[in-house]
């Protein structure tokens, strides 16, 4: 069930990009609530900005690009001591408004690319990386963390993580979102 669900709201966050993007829309201002202005994605799953949990604090701001960070960072995810809305904030870039409280991330990453995340389980994730991760240019898994194919720990089979994955805008309309298994 949760698996279909994810799909469904992956796909329904590519169609919005694609057709934010159709309108002539640039991607750098792509957040699910332009979206939703503009009418390629219901409100309701756009939801509201998530609060950030690290803004003005200035030490995380320079740690952000900091090797050493992110490797501290990713010790504390791997042992379940960051939960997914700190760990979002804690990556590499912050999400602006890309992400919301309902769960999804939609936004710029690159002036070419852009970002399409959904919290997920770790079997709702490989299933969504089996699709759609052969035209990604990057899949982080949890967030902020490189996706790889180690064996899961045991806090993330119980706690959904986000799932980010980036794509080239060009890449946007060769996605096969028509064909969702049902069931």
């Amino acid at each position: 069930m949760d698996t279909r669900y994810d799909l469904e709201r992956f796909a329904i966050l590519i169609h919005a990009a694609r057709d934010f993007l159709a309108r002539g829309n640039s991607s750098l201002d792509l957040t699910p609530f332009a979206a939703a202005r503009s009418g390629v994605l219901d409100a309701t799953i756009a939801d509201y900005p998530l609060p950030s949990q690290a803004a003005g604090y200035p030490l995380v701001s320079v740690a952000r690009t900091n090797i050493v960070f992110h490797a501290i960072v990713e010790y504390l995810i791997l042992q379940g001591m960051i939960r997914e809305r700190l760990a979002i904030q804690l990556g590499p870039r912050a999400p602006g408004n890309a992400a919301s409280t309902s769960g999804i991330w939609l936004g710029p990453w690159t002036a070419d690319s852009i970002a399409i995340g959904v919290l997920a389980g770790p079997q709702a994730a490989a299933t969504l990386i089996t699709r759609f991760g052969p035209q990604a240019d990057a899949i982080y898994y949890p967030y902020p963390l490189p996706y790889s194919t180690r064996p899961s720990s045991a806090h993330e089979a119980d706690d959904p993580q986000m799932l980010l994955m980036t794509f080239k805008t060009a890449t946007l309309p060769a996605l096969d979102v028509l064909t969702l298994p049902h069931g």
